[in-house]
């Protein structure tokens, strides 16, 4: 399929006058229209062809080669040759943004055993995935646009929405809700959302008194230009397009029970679509091994970047090591290895530093270290703690994360250490690094209880949509 997408952001005002870089663009009304569609989206190259043939040429093959030297000579516009295969079942989209998005991946690998989901995104995953999946995966990289691109991303991703029509819509970071305003209520879509941004969330519900798409085209370059150049937390325009998602979404998906009573409270009449999800873990690969003992490690795992490893309790954890015995051996997985602090690189071959490792090395690292540790000042449900769970590694947790995570319980489960509490986290950082027995028991009762965030125990999630409705289809063609 040749989709025509949008590369950079292009201004229109209410006379629909495009405007570039020099001024306004002389524009035949066929022309506008055009871009009109294209920005719009939800028509690929045959689409246009054959709605402005009559004006452009009389055969349509030449229309389309016409039409496709337009869209490219204005320097704003591509076509993007994507091969999309002929059923899609979901459409994964993302924002591509640290640990929110491994998540999306991780859901997308697990939808793909048993359905044909697309993953949308600005950037390829910062980790290897499944070669086979390929061909499901959709960048700008991949399109041959420039990877990072949210205009290209966000234009491609309406169209495939538009034109495959996919029995569910998944928009994994709520910035990617105000671009799918007019789409959510055409195609069953679930918004993941937060307490980030609720203040515009509030005011879109006060000032969108009619919804966006009374001019989609003019709303969706407001958006676009808030996110890209003043950031979304300070546009009305944002506001009132997430507001409309909201409203037209078949459900909100929140990672803590704050943030859903939150969203309870806010918005009452939408309760009955609100629900609590957890990251969801592949609990049958992520199993417990027999390396247990090997080493005296000290795991620290996070994909976020941006100086933000104090935050996920690195700190603490630094000052409690540093009072282990020499044997004790510390083992960092992050993101970027440069923003590990000095003092914590100096520890010469007491520390082992790993940059984005892929989810198989990953099972090596849980099944062969002896706690995880994540004392969080800030955090939500952190995958990496539900995943050594699952994988039987005991793990040392803030209050923060056991309040989200509400089957860590202190001394059971694992064990809860205030961040600012070294004495404590050392104390049980000891317990643990002597105590093989307890490490076991912490092990065996944390697989158990993370078993029922698993995606095998919660696939109903999206089998209301995916299986139910194929079976719909199947019963249509029968009649």
């Amino acid at each position: 399929m040749l989709i025509p997408y949008a590369r950079t952001n292009v201004l229109i005002n209410e006379a629909e006058e495009f405007f570039g870089a020099q001024g306004p663009i002389p524009l035949t009304q066929e022309q506008k229209a055009i871009l009109r569609a294209t920005l719009e989206g939800g028509r690929d190259l045959d689409d246009l062809a054959q709605d402005f043939r009559s004006a452009w040429a009389a055969d349509p093959g030449r229309t389309r080669q016409l039409v496709r030297a337009f869209l490219e000579n204005t320097g704003q516009f591509g076509v993007a040759d994507i091969e999309l295969p002929p059923t899609i079942d979901a459409v994964i989209i993302d924002r591509g943004w640290q640990g929110v998005f491994q998540h999306a991946v991780d859901l997308w690998h697990l939808l793909n055993t048993r359905y044909c989901v697309l993953l949308i995104a600005p950037v390829d995953p910062y980790y290897s995935f499944d070669s086979k999946l390929a061909t499901r995966m959709l960048t700008p990289k991949r399109w041959g646009g420039q990877s990072g691109s949210l205009v290209e991303c966000v234009s491609v991703a309406r169209t495939v929405l538009l034109k495959s029509k996919p029995k569910l819509a998944l928009l994994t970071h709520r910035a990617m809700m105000p671009f799918f305003f007019d789409i959510a209520h055409s195609v069953p879509t679930i918004a993941w959302g937060d307490d980030y941004g609720d203040f515009q969330l509030m005011a879109g519900r006060h000032l969108a008194e009619e919804p966006p798409e009374q001019n989609v085209v003019c709303a969706l370059q407001d958006v676009l230009f808030a996110q890209t150049n003043t950031g979304p937390w300070n546009s009305l325009a944002w506001a009132k397009a997430s507001y409309w998602t909201l409203k037209n979404a078949a459900e909100t998906w929140f990672w803590t029970q704050a943030q859903l009573e939150h969203a309870r409270k806010a918005y009452p009449q939408w309760v009955n679509r609100f629900r609590r999800v957890f990251p969801l873990i592949d609990t049958a690969r992520l199993c417990p091994g027999n390396e247990d003992g090997a080493e005296p490690v000290i795991l620290f795992s996070t994909t976020n970047t941006g100086g933000q490893l104090g935050a996920k309790g690195l700190d603490p954890l630094f000052r409690a090591f540093i009072r282990l015995p020499e044997k004790a051996r510390l083992r960092l997985v992050v993101h970027n290895a440069q923003e590990v602090p000095v003092e914590v690189r100096n520890l010469g071959n007491r520390v082992q530093i790993h940059e984005r490792l892929p989810k198989d090395e990953m099972l090596h690292v849980y099944r062969s270290s002896l706690v995880n540790c994540r004392v969080s000042r800030m955090d939500s449900s952190p995958v990496s703690i539900l995943e050594s769970m699952s994988a039987g590694l005991p793990v040392i947790v803030s209050k923060v994360i056991a309040g989200n995570i509400p089957t860590i319980q202190d001394g059971i489960t694992g064990f809860v250490v205030d961040p600012e509490d070294v004495d404590g986290l050392e104390r049980r950082l000891r317990e643990l690094l002597e105590n093989r027995e307890l490490r076991n028991q912490l092990g065996r009762r944390g697989r158990e209880a993370v078993l029922s965030y698993s995606f095998q125990s919660n696939l109903g999630l999206f089998e209301r949509y995916l299986a139910v409705k194929a079976q719909e289809e199947l019963e249509s063609v029968a009649r």
